[in-house]
């Protein structure tokens, strides 16, 4: 994994590369937190972000980020210790790649989706 997967405490959960599906968990940690006691946005993005990355290594050649776009449904709250990501790769047309994660408290509440676009790198 990345080393800003690693800095940030990630762990992968499980993975289906039939499904083209990646699972991580990440901690909700203190310097994370806004002064309301919720999870900065940009964390929870992150950790998406570094679910979908190396999603990405596992199902196609070589890509990156074209556009990262997120929708909060509810809070990261300090109190869940932990958020469990999915990222999959949800079509393929041309360069592009397109994914999707969701981010989810411990009891399964949906927090925020992110959804990117990759562009292969040409070969050679």
């Amino acid at each position: 994994p990345p080393e800003c997967f690693l800095s940030m405490g990630g762990r992968f959960t499980d993975y289906d590369l039939t499904e083209s599906r990646l699972d991580a968990r990440f901690p909700v940690r203190e310097e994370y937190l806004n002064p309301y006691g919720i999870m900065q946005g940009g964390f929870v993005v992150a950790a998406a972000d570094n679910t979908i990355g190396p999603l990405s290594m596992l199902v196609d050649t070589p890509s990156v980020t074209r556009t990262l776009e997120s929708t909060y449904f509810r809070p990261v709250l300090a109190e869940y210790g932990v958020i469990d990501v999915t990222a999959r790769l949800t079509g393929r047309e041309g360069r592009r790649l397109q994914f999707s994660a969701e981010v989810r408290a411990p009891d399964g509440t949906r927090c925020t989706v992110v959804t990117a676009t990759h562009l292969r790198l040409p070969s050679g």
